[in-house]
């Protein structure tokens, strides 16, 4: 909805849109790690290297609109997904590894989530305004 009403940041929101569904796809199909290496003769690493460019040209991209200053719910989606990531190729299929991987990538993809809902909220808000010198933050007028 944000990319629609504000069309300076469609691109963005968009290609951060097509990324997110691209993992949630990858993580229900297991894509990197079943259907690409054995039909596109892609290795998973590689896969997985190809998503983290895509995750950093958003992240520049972010950076270059947005700044810096709301980068930390990325910075934790990135820790998140990374130690999903560092788990899920030691390969170890025990219930611990399986659970250390899921749980990650889900704290991941809710802080993923978290910057997208409030980036788009912070476009969709009006202005806030600052009061009036003599004015306190209910609105009556201090002094005589």
């Amino acid at each position: 909805m944000a990319a629609w009403l504000v069309p300076l940041h469609r691109l963005l929101f968009s290609s951060g849109a097509a990324f997110t569904a691209l993992l949630a796809i990858d993580d229900f199909f297991m894509l990197h790690e079943r259907i690409i290496p054995r039909h596109l003769d892609i290795g998973e690493k590689q896969t997985l290297a190809v998503y983290a460019m895509i995750a950093c040209a958003i992240i520049i991209s972010i950076v270059r609109t947005w700044g810096l200053a709301s980068l930390k719910p990325l910075a934790i989606a990135a820790i998140c997904f990374s130690v999903a990531i560092v788990v899920d190729l030691v390969d170890q299929r025990t219930t611990p590894h399986v659970w250390v991987e899921d749980t990650a990538k889900m704290a991941g993809f809710a802080s993923w989530a978290f910057f997208w809902v409030s980036a788009a909220g912070n476009l969709l808000s009006p202005p806030r305004t600052r009061l009036p010198a003599d004015r306190t933050d209910r609105g009556f007028r201090t002094g005589a």
